[in-house]
């Protein structure tokens, strides 16, 4: 159903982590399965009508006729017609439109079917131009187009997010002697990651909600379940992230936020299984917890440890491929309590392992596209650099500001096996009533 199909490309979009060659390949991908289109293309255009990145879904031929075949759009045919015109374009009837590419090269699959464009907008500037082919005649009707234009709303607002905050973490590189003076560069850095990491949610629980209103008419009690599912989970999301970012400013100015009572890890095991497993079964990964018998009860502030142990497994989640593995675990070692989280996933390397607790800190990898650049309806021009950024954000900040203000300590290493365990300690002050082993999958 297209519920489904919106919700998975949100949850794409905001997996992408505000990289926008990330954001383009979830983009293209979400739109084809939304529309049912097998063949899909994506490109980023800057103010000057050239084209940064460019991604496609579905492709079938020698990348090179794949190329020439898409150039064709983008500098004559339905690409050049929606950015010039900046508004949506179909072609019913690919087989009778004078302007559709043909060529020699490409197989007449491509000469069959109907195709759609809707540009990507910011404000009212095109940013880029989302086109899709369909094998069927008249596949882009009423229904089909509303749906993608309403995915279009989705993924312009994610390729803004992700290009302000790109624009806003080269600044320091194009203004290095300017930079000890930038004060107010951290507080863009945060309002971009605001941007990014708060909209997701609230545009899961805007779009499961009014879905849910057509759905009520509709006397569909299974989807009506999951849809307040999907709006309660991530409004129980959005909530620890406003939590977290609340206590980051309080924990960094030194007032005490701790609300310390007993409590234990059977608890704290039972309340994380109940906000990860979703995203864990989406995922397709196993999860599974274990408490050492020694390990005593807790004397902490259970809301702000929780969130600690969400944010590790979440990051797990996000970093490890489907049919992972995440564990849990607590112990009792040389008077402290350990809680561990590792994944499958690719590890964190070793030089990044103190930095990557710092607020705005993102591992940076670069790679050349094998995308050449290219400028709506002119010739192709050389290959750009393009740069890829993971980010880790604001919770692995708050998690060490939360854990120290605990008299405890967070670190990095890797898992048995591959992938990263991330660890923190919190000092044994509590009565030691053992715990039992408690198993999630």
């Amino acid at each position: 159903m297209l519920v489904d199909h919106f919700y998975h490309l949100a949850r794409s979009l905001q997996q992408a982590k505000l990289e926008p060659a990330a954001v383009l390949q979830a983009a293209v991908r979400g739109a084809t399965a939304l529309t049912g289109a097998p063949h899909g293309c994506i490109l980023l255009v800057n103010a000057a009508g050239r084209v940064t990145d460019l991604r496609l879904n579905g492709t079938q031929l020698d990348p090179k006729v794949e190329m020439e075949f898409w150039l064709k759009l983008i500098n004559e045919g339905l690409i050049r017609q929606v950015f010039q015109r900046s508004r949506p374009a179909t072609v019913p009837n690919i087989s009778v439109s004078p302007t559709w590419p043909r060529l020699e090269s490409v197989p007449s699959l491509r000469w069959r079917g109907s195709a759609a464009a809707i540009p990507l907008l910011n404000q009212t500037n095109v940013i880029g131009v989302l086109a899709l082919i369909h094998p069927e005649v008249d596949a882009f009707d009423e229904e089909r187009m509303a749906a993608l234009l309403e995915a279009g709303e989705v993924i312009s607002e994610a390729l803004n997010n992700a290009l302000t905050y790109d624009a806003l973490r080269r600044y320091p590189e194009q203004h290095p002697a300017d930079l000890e003076e930038d004060t107010g560069q951290l507080r863009h850095d945060l309002t971009a990651m605001i941007y990014h990491d708060l909209r997701a949610p609230l545009h899961n629980i805007h779009t499961s909600l009014g879905t849910l209103e057509l759905m009520l008419h509709a006397n569909d009690p299974l989807m009506t379940e999951k849809l307040l599912r999907i709006a309660m989970q991530s409004s129980r999301r959005l909530i620890r992230m406003v939590k977290s970012l609340l206590d980051i400013d309080r924990l960094e100015a030194g007032r005490a936020v701790l609300h310390r009572k007993t409590t234990t890890f059977t608890a704290l095991l039972n309340d994380l299984q109940t906000s990860v497993r979703p995203l864990a079964e989406e995922a397709d990964q196993t999860i599974s917890t274990a408490i050492d018998d020694d390990v005593p009860n807790l004397v902490v502030d259970h809301d702000m440890i929780l969130r600690v142990i969400i944010n590790l497994v979440e990051n797990a989640i996000k970093h490890t491929p489907a049919g992972g593995a995440i564990s849990v675990r607590a112990e009792q070692c040389s008077g402290e309590i350990v809680v561990s989280v590792s994944d499958t996933g690719p590890g964190i390397p070793a030089t990044f392992r103190q930095e990557v607790f710092d607020k705005y800190f993102r591992i940076r990898h670069t790679e050349r596209s094998t995308i050449e650049e290219m400028r709506i309806g002119a010739p192709v021009s050389e290959t750009p650099d393009i740069s890829t950024r993971g980010g880790l954000g604001l919770g692995l900040a708050f998690c060490r500001l939360a854990v120290e203000a605990h008299g405890g300590r967070i670190w990095v290493e890797d898992a048995p096996g591959g992938g990263a365990t991330f660890a923190f300690s919190l000092p044994s002050e509590a009565a030691p009533e053992p715990e039992r082993v408690l198993a999630m999958s």
